[in-house]
Order: C-alpha cells, then sequence, then structure tokens
C-alpha cells in the first residue's frame, strides 16, 4: 500500500510528499527517510546510531545532529515534545513512534477522516527497505564513485566551541596548537576574536574586541596572526601576537575583506575585496615592509569578480574563484606563483562560494550551495568524488582544512528568521506564522489579510501563502533544489508573484502556479519591483554601475537603461511612482502630470541586492536604516515631513507595509559551534 494514515497526515510511502487535510506538504529525502524508518519500527526504540545509520548512511554527523533531524520532523508534524502523539523520546536510549498507522487506497483529500484508524500498529511492508534506499540513493546523487576515492573507514566530529551565538572563521596554527576564531552573539553585542589551545588543556584567550566577523591569517612560524577588524566601518588589518600584544597594520583600502593569507616568509598578505560599492573583487597582496598593494595576475574581473582563493601546502598553487557576469556560476583558474603562469580550469555548473585544495593537492573541498548542509569533495572541474562530512545545521563557507592533514574545521549553525505582523495603528503584534527556521522576503496581496514570504519550512526554500483569516500557511511551489530568491513582491492585481534573481525574474501565477521565466539578458539585476499589473522596474549592475530598467509584460520587451536612477518602486495602492538615485540614494517622487522628479526628505544608507529598503503606504513613507546588526524602520510623512521611530529588529531579511500594517522578517536567534573532523 503506497499511502498511509498518521492521525491527520497522510504519508506517501514512495514520494517526499505528504498531506494534512488536503494540504500537500513537501519534505526534504532525509526527513522522509526518517519518518519512514519511524513507521517501520513503530512502537519500537530507535537509536540514534540507527538513524545514523539508516538515513545517513552511515556519515557521522555532529553531536545534536539527529536531535535536530527529529526536532525539525517533530515541528513538521506539530508534535508537542513534552506531550508527544508522534515521536517520544526514551531518555538515553532513543526514540519511539507512538502514533497510529493505516494503510490508505489513495492520498488524502481536503476534509477526509478516517474514524477506523486502529490505535495502534506495526508497519513493515518489503518496500520500507527498498524506499530508505531509493531515498539515500537521491540524497547521494551525484557521489557514485565515491567508494573508488574513499581514503577513510570512519569519521567522527569533535565539538570545539561551546558558547552562546555563532563561532566563525577558524583557523588552525601551521604548528596545529591554536585555534583562532571569530564570536559573534549580535544580540548581546558580542563581536570577539579569540584564541583557543588545542593541547587537550581547552584554554582560551580573548583576543580583541570586533566591529564584525574577522578574515584571519597565521604567520608560517605560528608565532602571529593577521586579522581584520572595521572600527567605525574603516577596514583595518590588525597584528597579534602569542605574547598577547595587538596592534593595528594599516588600513585595507577596501570596503570588506573576503578572505586573506599570509605568504612569502610573512612579508606579504594576500587578501580579496573590493574597493567601492559594486566594484568586482580583486585579489591582492599587500607588503608589510613598505605598506603598497599590487594586483596579482589573475581573471579579468566581473561582477562578483574574483572573489575567493586557496593556497597549497608548498604556497606555489594559487586556486582562485572567478565569477562570471551576473555571478550565476564560477570559473576555476590555477596560478602557478613560480612562473607567474594563470590557468583556466573550467566552469563549474553553479556558483562556488569557497573552495579550498584537498590534502591531495589535485581535487577540492567545497559546499553544495549557499545553503549546504555538506562538505563535499569534488574534482576541480566540478565532478562530485564524495561527500565528506554532512549535518543538520548549515555549514558556513569560511571551514578551513588541518594544517598538512586531511580533517577539517568548520561552523555548523543555525538561525532563526521569524515573521512578525504589527499593526502600526494599535501595536498588535501577531506571531501566528513564525516557526524555528528560515523565514524571510515577506510581501503583502493587495489584501494585508494574506501575505507570501520564502521559507526553509520543508527542507528547500519554498515560497508559501499565509492566510490571517484563517491562520493557515499554503505552500505554493517546489522547487527540487535551493532556489535562488532575492525579491518578492505581488502584483497590483494581486494575481502574480515576482520572484527575482540576479539572473532571472521569475513570473508565478497565484491562479495555476503557471511560471515564466525572464532571463535578464544584459548585467545582473539587484532590485526588481511591479510598477503596474504590465510594467517592472529593475536595477541592473552593468560594468559595475547600477542603472534602472523596465520590462513591460505587454510587448515582452526590455527598456534601455536610465543611469540617473538606480531604483524605482510604486506605493502600495500603485498610484505613485518613486525613484531611487544613483550614488547619492536619495528617494524621489515622480509627479507624471508635470514630468518631474521631486526629491524626498529621505536618503537612504544604500539600495540593497535582494529588495529596496524602503515602502510607501498612504502618506508615509518608511525605510530601512541599517546600524549594524541591527535595522531601525523610520517612518515619513510626505505631507509634514516629520518622521518617527517605529523599532528596531535585528538582522532584517525583508519587510513590506500596506494599510498601515508591517510585515517583517529578522532574526529571533542563531547558535552554532566550530567542529572539526577526525577521518580514520
Amino acid at each position: 500500500m503506497r499511502y498511509l494514515r498518521v492521525n491527520q497526515f497522510v504519508i506517501d510511502s514512495q514520494l517526499p510528499l505528504m498531506w494534512n487535510d488536503g494540504n500537500e506538504i513537501s519534505l526534504e529525502p532525509k526527513q522522509h527517510a526518517l519518518l519512514m524508518l519511524f513507521i517501520e519500527q513503530a512502537n519500537q526504540v530507535i537509536s540514534r546510531d540507527e538513524i545514523i545509520e539508516t538515513v545517513n548512511q552511515g556519515v557521522i554527523v555532529s553531536d545534536n545532529a539527529v536531535n535536530k533531524m527529529v526536532a525539525n520532523l517533530r515541528q513538521l508534524l506539530a508534535d508537542n515534545p513534552k506531550a508527544p502523539t508522534f515521536i517520544k523520546t526514551i531518555p538515553k536510549q532513543g526514540y519511539c513512534f507512538i502514533a497510529p498507522i493505516a494503510p490508505q487506497e489513495d492520498k488524502v483529500t481536503a476534509g477526509q477522516k478516517d474514524e477506523a484508524a486502529p490505535k495502534s500498529s506495526n508497519v513493515k511492508p518489503v518496500f520500507i527497505l527498498s524506499l530508505l534506499l531509493a531515498v539515500a540513493a537521491i540524497a547521494w546523487q551525484g557521489f557514485s564513485n565515491k567508494s573508488a576515492e574513499k581514503t577513510y573507514t570512519n569519521l567522527q566530529l569533535q565539538p570545539l566551541t561551546r558558547h552562546s551565538g555563532v563561532e566563525f572563521s577558524p583557523a588552525v596554527s601551521p604548528n596545529g596548537n591554536y585555534l583562532a576564531y571569530t564570536r559573534n552573539d549580535p544580540r548581546n553585542g558580542v563581536g570577539e576574536l579569540w584564541l583557543r589551545h588545542l593541547d587537550g588543556s581547552e584554554k582560551e584567550v580573548k583576543v580583541a574586541d570586533l566591529a564584525t566577523s574577522a578574515e584571519i591569517a597565521w604567520s608560517s612560524n605560528s608565532d602571529f596572526i593577521v586579522f581584520t577588524d572595521y572600527p567605525e566601518q574603516q577596514c583595518q588589518f590588525k597584528r597579534y601576537d602569542l605574547a598577547g600584544t595587538v596592534s593595528t597594520l594599516s588600513p585595507c583600502n577596501a570596503l570588506y575583506i573576503r578572505q586573506m593569507a599570509l605568504i612569502d616568509n610573512n612579508e606579504g598578505i594576500l587578501y580579496a575585496g573590493r574597493e567601492v560599492s559594486f566594484a568586482p573583487n580583486q585579489i591582492y597582496r599587500y607588503s608589510m615592509a613598505n605598506k603598497t598593494r599590487e594586483a596579482i595576475n589573475q581573471p579579468n574581473a566581473k561582477s562578483s569578480g574574483n572573489y575567493g582563493f586557496d593556497l597549497s601546502d608548498d604556497g606555489q598553487q594559487l586556486l582562485i574563484l572567478s565569477a562570471n557576469e551576473d555571478s550565476e556560476y564560477s570559473n576555476l583558474y590555477v596560478l602557478d606563483r613560480k612562473n607567474n603562469q594563470l590557468t583556466n580550469k573550467g566552469k563549474w555548473p553553479r556558483f562556488v562560494y569557497r573552495a579550498i585544495w584537498h590534502h591531495d593537492g589535485e581535487s577540492i573541498v567545497t559546499a553544495t550551495n549557499a545553503y549546504s548542509h555538506e562538505i563535499v569533495q569534488t574534482k576541480i572541474d566540478g565532478t562530485p568524488i564524495m561527500s565528506l562530512v554532512s549535518t543538520s545545521n548549515r555549514v558556513a563557507h569560511n571551514f578551513s582544512r588541518f594544517p598538512n592533514g586531511r580533517d577539517y574545521y568548520f561552523t555548523s549553525f543555525q538561525m532563526n528568521n521569524d515573521n512578525e505582523l504589527i499593526n502600526l495603528a494599535t501595536g498588535e503584534v501577531s506571531r501566528r506564522f513564525n516557526s524555528a527556521v528560515y523565514d524571510k522576503l515577506p510581501t503583502f496581496s493587495p489584501s494585508t489579510k494574506r501575505w507570501y514570504f520564502l521559507s526553509k519550512r520543508n527542507g528547500h526554500s519554498q515560497i508559501f501563502e499565509a492566510d490571517e483569516v484563517t491562520g493557515q500557511i499554503k505552500q505554493l511551489t517546489h522547487f527540487e533544489q535551493e532556489p535562488d530568491v532575492d525579491t518578492i513582491d505581488v502584483s497590483p492585481d494581486g494575481k502574480t508573484l515576482l520572484l527575482g534573481s540576479t539572473a532571472q525574474l521569475t513570473l508565478l501565477s497565484l491562479a495555476d502556479n503557471s511560471s515564466k521565466i525572464i532571463d535578464i539578458d544584459d548585467g545582473s539585476s539587484i532590485s526588481a519591483a511591479w510598477l503596474s499589473n504590465t510594467r517592472i522596474a529593475f536595477g541592473i549592475l552593468r560594468d559595475t554601475t547600477p542603472l534602472l530598467r523596465y520590462y513591460d509584460l505587454t510587448t515582452n520587451a526590455f527598456s534601455d537603461g536610465n543611469p540617473r536612477w538606480q531604483a524605482a518602486f510604486s506605493d502600495t495602492k500603485a498610484q505613485r511612482l518613486f525613484f531611487v538615485e544613483q550614488g547619492t540614494y536619495q528617494v524621489y517622487q515622480w509627479f507624471a502630470d508635470e514630468e518631474r522628479a521631486e526629491p524626498t526628505s529621505v536618503t537612504l544608507d544604500r539600495v540593497f541586492s535582494g529588495g529596496i529598503d524602503v515602502k510607501v503606504d498612504g502618506d508615509s513613507l518608511i525605510y530601512l536604516k541599517r546600524q549594524g546588526v541591527y535595522s531601525e524602520f523610520i517612518r515619513v510623512s510626505l505631507l509634514t515631513k516629520q518622521q518617527e521611530s517605529l523599532g528596531k529588529w535585528l538582522f532584517v531579511a525583508g519587510f513590506d507595509v500596506l494599510d498601515n500594517h508591517l510585515v517583517v522578517s529578522y532574526e529571533e536567534g542563531r547558535s552554532g559551534d566550530i567542529l572539526k573532523t577526525e577521518f580514520k
């Protein structure tokens, strides 16, 4: 029997789908495999080791990974761990699935009930084993040749930090005696650089306070580290000697440093960074002797530019990550520093956020995507070899390799972004649709009773519709892999969703879920918004210069670019048009009858990729003023020019305003630790 009734849910035993009162819910493969394991062994205790062996195919995960997997499944089933109806925790033993199970002929239909379901059932059909193997095959697709390349027989993960917040940027000294890392707990205002002894003493020393996360590089003799800091938002290179002193070396001459390393007997700093907004990243060598810098031999920088690199153990082979025109994919190059020869190793089928050399000196280690839960080994042309580690939480991209060894240090972390709905007239707050996952980019339909957002509730990010009247949410999309969505906007008639990314715009019909793809034919998109039911404005980045373009749905044609403006948007009723000026970020109102643009009193900090930090609702202009990790909402009257603060939120990831209601995605909290692999 393909379908199984479990309380109010119907489970598809062959596909990662289930239904709740007629509403389809997608599961990620490992969630489905875990659920089917519980169903197969209902009313029996299942150990964590068995879950690892069955669901993760023996790949050892972090200490809390199994707990997280079970917690996520409980959340999907709306199961209360304190009074469980599905999954019961058996202290020191594992878990037990206690819900009644019954076969069912068809998948659930809306409102369907099954009064004849027995109180308990052990369902152990033969297809369960086949299903688990199939799910495992899906989860491990692309790693078919891993057995031939495998160089270890066992893997364990050792947690090295257990502080509040998240520890990032692990960097181990060349002699293997010290671990340098940064601590980030933005809710408590904590940004710090720490040093941990790896001699078993667990001794830790606070090195310095930080304005934001730092890049860290060790000297070749393990006597000192160089790190970045941003006092008053100005990048500086600083040095810490193991004797305990911190000194400032020089300004970085860059907005932000993405990666760095000490080279040439500690005389030079190699780093990737950009000088001004929208300029491509380039790789520079800074001389600590004469305080000068020069660009190294590297590919022609486009879009995100040459944004990452890694030195081989002998310091002679430099791996370079270079973005294409719209940062949709990456080219990998190798620079031979002996003869200054640059070799193109080919285009990857995706954008590679970070890559480091594998210990064999030929293949590389990277994450699978921006929201990766895995660290994988691949050939330098992108051909997969094997999965090295898999965790239930996201893996930060600033992982590193143990010097001259095969083990890795990485951060496994989780961010909890919630959508909060606020009545600006009464101050009443609704948290009805919140969940302990990453909800972001909320946007209203023409009615404040319904809104849309992007969420990882069911594995990969999907678009959801939230109904404020019923308190229900509905999944609209079924992306098979993590989607590239930076912007969500609803057409003025409420019929079409605009999903924006750097390379394309997607129009999703809310009537039948059909979609239309609009490829960006020139440059990369940095913002997008409906102006009317037939016209879309989007800011693009062309040769590092932002400009404004339009797309007309009646003619399916793009306009030429206007270099004066960087973005355009309409008010919530699509009756008035506003522009954001390129360079100054000042907001203008357009008066069509007089064909003139009049400046408002609002100047934005900047226009961010993934949306515009300003909305107009009635006679109120509401914009974000970003102050470090916090963002303050400011409301300005277009009539009186008076302004007021609506409050501050942590790490805002999208907002919208309509009919004096504010919906905002912000970070409720984050947690994560640095882990070390131990291959044997």
